[in-house]
């Protein structure tokens, strides 16, 4: 689902850290132009199957390389969207609302990375993801919170794409990116000790046997905190505006009082409920969803919101749902 900027709701949602849903897992396909004249429009096209792309860009092509890999999984999207820019940010600009939600350069390289997750990182709620060939590359783009980074060498295949095409489009909060297999990537088997080291160190994504399975060695952003939590807040964000722009399309009209506030309050909490179905919020002691909603009364509003008719009462916070990394186990042995 594209961000609606013509939307009457406005929800905002912030971190508070302890001391196929088709517009959440499209991928967007970065491909820069050869056109140098300043006639050149930056352009989208959306594309439903590799035979489509196929048609439009060479077989071999960095383009269509990433497109091939992302149809080829198992959970492979609707469809990915190419955007040909000549410089970013700039050409990326009228796109945010597109139904894009992890960008992807077919050829990447330093400088545009590091535009690609600035840009990102600015407007946040999509997501950057970026391939480069060692752990050192990483700090060019490493810290953010919105950029997902791939340590693995492009002869292997484009990590990047894989596990966007695997894992994207799959229901939202009910995946870890860590420990999945994807095709038509090679594992990176001779990756040394130390360049492994780096990479987790560095919040960066690889892909290695392990357990006589290959598998994808984190599920972290750049900053360290997790894409499954990450991308719960995209899905709470975009259907908490979805489901309340629903009650103020559907409804005659919502009054201001407190039928009307129970009415956005109730619709708030069906979307925080499916989260929690989902697996994007976590189960608390109560043995239900670990989250609250709170909506105040027009009494506690201020004159200047009831006069233009802004309702800004209502609150929630919740849990995200966490997953089991990495097993610690302790053993006795019993001696005669």
């Amino acid at each position: 689902m594209a961000n609606n900027k013509f939307s009457d709701v406005v929800v905002r949602l912030t971190g508070s850290l302890p001391n196929v849903s088709i517009g959440l897992g499209i991928p967007l396909i970065l491909v820069k132009t050869t056109d140098t004249s300043d006639a050149f429009v930056p352009k989208l096209t959306k594309f439903y199957s590799l035979d489509e792309v196929n048609a439009s860009y060479t077989t071999g092509t960095d383009v269509n390389t990433v497109a091939k890999t992302i149809f080829d999984q198992e959970a492979r999207p609707d469809h990915v969207s190419v955007l040909e820019f000549k410089t970013l940010p700039n050409d990326l600009t009228t796109f945010w609302n597109e139904d894009w939600t992890f960008a992807l350069l077919a050829t990447p390289n330093a400088s545009d990375a590091a535009a690609l997750s600035t840009a990102v990182e600015q407007v946040g709620f999509k997501f950057a993801v970026v391939q480069v060939e060692k752990a050192s590359d990483v700090a060019a783009v490493g810290g953010q919170l919105w950029t997902i980074v791939t340590v693995f060498p492009k002869a292997n295949g484009r990590l990047d794409a894989a596990i966007v095409g695997a894992i994207g489009s799959l229901q939202v909060g009910s995946q870890n990116w860590k420990f999945k297999s994807v095709k038509d990537v090679t594992p990176y088997d001779d990756v040394t000790t130390v360049e492994y080291d780096a990479i987790d160190r560095a919040n960066a994504i690889t892909y290695v046997s392990r357990g006589g399975q290959p598998t994808t060695t984190s599920g972290h952003v750049a900053n360290g905190q997790y894409i499954d939590e990450m991308h719960g807040r995209i899905w709470i964000k975009v259907n908490t505006e979805k489901a309340l722009m629903g009650v103020l399309n559907k409804n005659d009209k919502v009054p201001y009082n407190a039928a009307g506030i129970s009415l956005l309050q109730g619709e708030l909490s069906n979307v925080l409920e499916t989260a929690y179905q989902n697996g994007i919020i976590e189960t608390g002691t109560d043995t239900k969803g670990w989250y609250t909603v709170g909506a105040s009364s027009r009494a506690a509003q201020t004159d200047d919101d009831i006069l233009k008719r802004v309702y800004s009462g209502l609150t929630f916070s919740y849990m995200p749902s966490s997953s089991i990394d990495k097993v610690v186990v302790s053993g006795t042995v019993e001696l005669p």
